[in-house]
């Protein structure tokens, strides 16, 4: 009898609780949404949107220099595993002139 008491008066005691992760209300939570929502809005936004302004109206071209690589970026320790050993995946200038040289030869 004593067990029983026990168990139905635990039971009852142990209603469930709401958690309150972070010990914040929920009307504390919905304030501190409300401020980063109008953080976002009246900073973060107007600052991205001059930025992208900034960078489409400001940007420049950088020259490109014609003529063979320097020779610090073109270090090979050991030739690539196509047919044209030399160049690189992407080279399309490098393949024509290997697959001319070839068709020559």
């Amino acid at each position: 009898m004593f067990a029983r008491r026990a168990v139905t008066r635990a039971a009852t005691l142990r209603a469930p609780q709401r958690r309150n992760f972070g010990a914040h209300s929920a009307e504390e939570a919905a304030e501190e949404m409300t401020k980063w929502k109008k953080l976002f809005i009246y900073v973060a936004a107007p600052v991205s949107a001059l930025k992208g302004v900034t960078d489409f109206f400001a940007s420049h071209d950088h020259p490109h220099e014609e003529g063979p690589l320097p020779d610090y970026m073109k270090i090979r320790n050991k030739s690539y595993s196509w047919e044209c050993e030399d160049c690189g995946l992407f080279d399309t200038k490098c393949w024509k002139e290997c697959r001319a040289e070839k068709a020559n030869a």
